[in-house]
């Protein structure tokens, strides 16, 4: 077996800010990058009025079957970003490696009480034994998070088979830093139709299918040299038939206070003259934490001669949009919002004398107070 290459990040030379990946879970396994780095400055798929967020989870049942039979059922489980169920969500299912098909009845499926979606997939006919990948996403405004499953046609011809795959990658970056670079070691072991390791045999990894930012860099046997992207590459397994492939992917910042997604599916092939086939799922979800919210100026006052009508102004920065502003006395002070400019409009031009404070909040729930008198 070639020995596995050594993966080597060129960072930029400042502002250097390192990230633990966590891995996530489904029927098959988990799987923790080897490292994770985000490099940048201070403060990176979509711009989106949204004020909901969550995560999406996939499993199958059975994790095996015997090839051109039975059916397997993949259920979606759709959580808030405090683990709580979210109903009422439309899940979209889709075969995206392997002789399989989605039950037409259930290409999507609106999650139930529990924050679940079931579908039904058909395997298709296969002479050796592979694997199946399902990938079902699910909106969150404009935003799109993805997860894989997987499941076996056993054929009894031998198999390659990864270990913890579908992997997972997931980062959380400050705003500011442009991008984060997942590293993932991906084992697998190729045996014959009795399951017996099979030594010396070249298999080959390449890139079998992406959806997601297409300003994703992924790279199959990460070389010393980051900008050169090398899409497959091939692996000649050991004396107990293992191998160990290296994958790069490097994703960009979504911007303030959000999350971009990628779906990326792997395939490998043996050489012989039946080559065996295997597919490996890898998802990346990347999130960007919102820029604090703040106001300018933070006091208005309105002048004893100004009349029903007058106006003033606050600007609001960071966040994320949309933006909303209450008066704590709209009898006395309105409050309107147009962008990111706030419009006060005296309703009473009495003498009052009390403060009227102006609550303004983003619609990630990030909320600032300006005060309005009266001189």
């Amino acid at each position: 077996m070639r020995y596995l290459r050594s993966i080597f990040v060129w960072l930029m030379p400042f502002m250097l800010l390192s990230l633990q990946g966590c891995g996530g879970g489904n029927s098959n396994g988990t799987f923790t990058p080897v490292s994770t780095t985000a490099v940048g400055g201070n403060n990176g798929s979509t711009t989106v009025n949204t004020t909901v967020s969550g995560t999406l989870t996939l499993t199958a049942t059975p994790a095996s079957i015997d090839a051109n039979g039975g059916q397997v059922l993949v259920t979606a489980k759709v959580v808030d970003l405090n683990g709580t169920a979210l109903p009422n969500q439309a899940v979209k299912f889709s075969v995206v490696a392997g002789p399989a098909s989605v039950d037409p009845n259930f290409t999507t499926v609106t999650t139930d009480s529990n924050g679940e979606a079931i579908a039904i997939v058909i395997p298709g006919n296969t002479t050796v034994t592979t694997n199946v990948i399902v990938l079902a996403t699910c909106k969150f405004g404009l935003q799109t998070a993805s997860a894989h499953t997987t499941f076996t046609m056993a054929r009894g011809t031998g198999a390659i088979t990864f270990s913890g795959s579908p992997y997972t990658n997931e980062a959380s970056i400050d705003p500011g830093v442009p991008y984060v670079i997942f590293q993932n070691q991906i084992p697998f072991t190729l045996t014959d139709a009795n399951g017996n390791p099979r030594p010396g045999v070249p298999v080959t990894l390449s890139v079998y299918s992406h959806s997601g930012d297409p300003r994703t860099v992924i790279t199959v046997d990460y070389l010393a040299d980051p900008t050169a992207e090398l899409t497959q590459s091939t692996v000649t397994t050991d004396s107990k038939g293992q191998g160990i492939f290296n994958v790069t992917v490097q994703v960009f910042a979504p911007g303030p206070g959000l999350f971009t997604s990628d779906s990326i599916v792997f395939k490998a092939v043996t050489n012989d003259t039946l080559p065996l086939v295997a597919y490996a799922g890898l998802t990346t979800k990347l999130t960007e934490t919102a820029s604090s919210l703040s106001v300018a100026p933070q006091s208005s006052a309105f002048a004893a001669g100004d009349v029903v009508g007058a106006t003033r102004t606050i600007i609001v920065a960071g966040g994320v949009a949309p933006y909303t502003a209450t008066s704590s006395a709209p009898n006395l002070v309105s409050a309107s919002v147009s962008g990111s400019t706030v419009t006060l409009t005296l309703q009473d031009a009495s003498a009052w004398t009390q403060t009227v404070s102006i609550l303004i909040s983003d619609s990630k729930g990030q909320s600032v107070t300006a005060t309005v008198t009266r001189q």
